[in-house]
């Protein structure tokens, strides 16, 4: 997903996905303003298992709705990752570095699969919002 670049504040993005157990799907917020490109937020999910950028790991339902919330921070260079499995207490993994110092514009969102076997995932209810935009409203 490309459109408006952000560079100042913070920036949520947050969708649902549900995803089988051979899924292997790899989320990132890139920036692509300068020569190639700078990767902020990421983290993976394979096989049930999420791991963020910095190398935490947790367990993620199969197959069923989980709702992912990423908040961006522009002005101390970190992201909170929240994850709504449901049933039970909601995961944060707060403060987390972007995984590149030159990540300055926030320019692409992908949620890409690099599943090796055959399997499917799905998307539903993807928002990106400037913080400040939802603030105001």
């Amino acid at each position: 997903i490309t459109g408006p670049q952000y560079s100042t504040g913070s920036v949520d993005c947050s969708f649902a996905l549900r995803f089988e157990k051979d899924s292997n799907i790899q989320v990132e917020l890139r920036d692509y303003s300068g020569n190639g490109y700078a990767t902020g937020p990421s983290f993976q999910i394979r096989s049930g298992t999420l791991t963020t950028s910095d190398g935490q790991k947790a367990d993620v339902k199969l197959n069923e709705w989980i709702r992912f919330e990423v908040a961006t921070n522009f002005e101390d260079a970190s992201w909170t990752l929240r994850v709504h499995n449901p049933g039970q207490e909601v995961l944060e993994f707060a403060a987390l570095p972007f995984r590149d110092s030159k990540f300055d514009v926030l320019t692409w969102v992908g949620i890409v699969s690099a599943a090796d076997k055959e399997t499917s995932f799905f998307l539903d209810d993807f928002q990106l919002r400037s913080a400040e935009l939802t603030e105001k409203d």
